[in-house]
């Protein structure tokens, strides 16, 4: 084998080199894209979640007022029959 022929392989050697870590990268990058983009869904339903409970939170508030409004209710006019009764 001759230099020139020598020098053409390893040219050759190399450059398939170059091309199988390339394509390596390009697909580690698409890997990372991927999980970017999963990421930041899961971000984005993490604080959908976030404000769901925050409007449970104030839900459950208002119901507990409503609750106890309606308890008083009924114990004032348990006492006034009784005092209506009497």
């Amino acid at each position: 084998m001759t230099l020139s022929q020598t020098t053409a392989v390893k040219k050759t050697l190399h450059f398939r080199e170059k091309l199988k870590l390339e394509g390596d990268v390009n697909r580690e990058e698409a890997t990372m894209r991927l999980k970017q983009s999963e990421i930041k869904s899961l971000q984005n339903e993490a604080e959908t979640l976030q404000q769901m409970i925050k409007q449970l939170d104030v839900q459950k508030g208002e119901a507990r007022k409503r609750l106890d409004d309606l308890g008083s209710q009924v114990f004032y006019s348990l006492i006034i029959n009784k005092v209506a009764v009497s």
